[in-house]
């Protein structure tokens, strides 16, 4: 069956089903006939708007007949597209010397997106194309009297909700319609014309207005409640890490934090870092706030591929300062070893999402403590129970394991690869620690010295091939110059690929 607001357009081609309505007879005389239930077919898109717009409990409609009722009063949220607003995303061409195309987004009033694309087009060269990312209705909310916003097509991703969050502005199509007076004696005779440009543009056709505040607000708490469930998300995936080194489980018992004191701290800490706050960050290590649990959550957060920031600018993966609370407070040790291996779900299954459930390895940690703060070889002294354990970064890297399971013992998960780029540095920290040794003492070249030697260079040779077969050379020189900016605002000096 078809869905009954197919005629007003945007239906999605999942989630069709027939629902409860409740028909309320109303007819100009007043009179009343007992309330029914009629099936009335719908989309998800059509279904979740009036249910958000009605409320809870069953829909309701009223009218003279079913058939009136649903186009007089059911479907009325979807008659006037005055109140449904497109938010597009505008790809602008590839430069030749950019490594990523730039975006930008605009919200337009209105349904007529084609119209919009064309004179949009037109307008500038360098748009590849415009697609859409959402679209919403605004509604006065008469139990709360402010107008709100319902998401019909709802915009997913965090870079696209904050650069939605943040636009002052949108586009108002211009009326097809003007008013003209006719005048004659003793009458004043208004008519409407259909309006005639020659040359019609963007500015003859739509108008620039300020951003609607509801807008702001709606789309400002979506991005604040997505980062709430982020964060608990994120506080389960930590029981996977090894205890060894994040026994989140122990942190959160002994922590002075609640909960709700716990996502306020992170969420503080995080946007500190993202504009490189030193004021907020001092005033949080002064009163006791940046404890491990708050800086293992936010370390997580920014290192987890379902949870880390995709807000240009607001990527903490390559973060001095966060480094730096963990030095200070004397962890850094386990910092380096859970930059080593990093964690992901281990028994995956046929959603996508389990495949992506990494807590992703830093090299960026790993090239800034080592050799500064450890040589690869240093070994460690950490607490597992009442029992002590001994590692290095070296170590570490070569005996974690990496194997993955499927939750169907009929399939068989290949183990995932370890960072080549930690081992190639921990490698090359070895080699020159060794070479300094040898200077000083005039011994000869041992065979294990031999035997690291050689890894290092068989392994060099085959990423340089692996980076330029694939053509990863770009990137990592853009990569490299984001870390060499980070280091130079630190002050610091540190290793570099070569």
């Amino acid at each position: 069956m078809a869905c009954a607001a197919k005629a007003y357009g945007d239906c999605t081609s999942w989630g069709k089903k027939e629902v409860d309505v409740l028909f309320l007879y109303r007819d100009k005389y007043g009179n009343n006939k007992p309330d029914e239930i009629v099936k009335v077919c719908m989309c998800e898109g059509h279904r979740s708007v009036l249910e958000k717009y009605q409320g809870e409990g069953m829909l309701e409609m009223r009218g003279e007949e079913v058939d009136w009722a649903l186009h007089d009063d059911l479907f009325i949220p979807f008659s006037s597209k005055n109140n449904t607003y497109t938010y597009v995303k505008i790809h602008m061409k590839r430069q030749s010397d950019s490594e990523d195309p730039e975006c930008k987004f605009c919200l337009v009033n209105g349904r007529d997106i084609e119209k919009f694309r064309q004179f949009k087009s037109a307008s500038d060269p360098e748009i590849e194309y415009i697609a859409e990312e959402g679209i919403f209705l605004i509604y006065f909310n008469t139990m709360k009297g402010v107008e709100e916003v319902i998401e019909m097509k709802p915009v997913r991703g965090e870079r696209e909700i904050d650069a939605l969050k943040n636009l002052s502005t949108y586009y108002n199509p211009v009326s097809q319609m003007i008013l003209t007076t006719t005048t004659e004696p003793g009458l004043g005779l208004f008519t409407y014309e259909r309006r005639v440009e020659e040359n019609p543009t963007m500015k003859t056709e739509y108008t620039i207005e300020s951003a609607l505040p509801c807008v702001k607000y709606h789309f400002a708490q979506k991005l604040e409640d997505n980062f709430r469930a982020n964060f608990k998300e994120c506080l389960v995936f930590m029981g996977n890490i090894d205890d060894t080194l994040v026994d989140i489980e122990n942190l959160r018992e002994t922590s002075p934090h609640s909960e709700e004191e716990l996502l306020a701290l992170v969420r503080c800490l995080t946007d500190a870092l993202c504009v490189n706050d030193r004021a907020c960050i001092a005033e949080m290590k002064e009163f006791g706030k940046i404890t491990e649990d708050v800086l293992w959550v936010t370390y997580v957060m920014a290192n987890h591929e379902l949870y880390w920031s995709t807000i240009p600018g607001r990527n903490l993966r390559k973060n001095i300062a966060l480094i730096k609370l963990f030095i200070e407070t004397n962890i850094h040790d386990r910092l380096l070893l859970v930059a080593i291996s990093g964690e992901r779900e281990r028994c995956l299954d046929v959603h996508q999402r389990t495949h992506h459930d990494i807590l992703h390895e830093n090299v960026y940690v790993v090239r800034f403590l080592v050799p500064t703060y450890f040589q690869p070889r240093t070994v460690f002294v950490l607490k597992k129970g009442l029992d002590d354990t001994y590692n290095s970064a070296y170590k570490y890297y070569t005996e974690f394991s990496n194997e993955l399971f499927n939750c169907n013992p009929a399939f068989y998960e290949e183990p995932f690869e370890k960072n080549k780029y930690i081992l190639l540095h921990l490698l090359k920290c070895i080699m020159e620690e060794i070479t300094i040794y040898l200077k000083k003492t005039g011994n000869e070249e041992g065979w294990i010295d031999k035997t690291h030697r050689l890894d290092y260079e068989r392994l060099l040779i085959k990423m340089e091939e692996e980076n330029e077969n694939w053509g990863y050379d770009k990137y990592l020189e853009k990569e490299e110059l984001e870390w060499k900016n980070e280091l130079e605002k630190e002050g610091a000096v540190m290793y570099c690929f070569e």
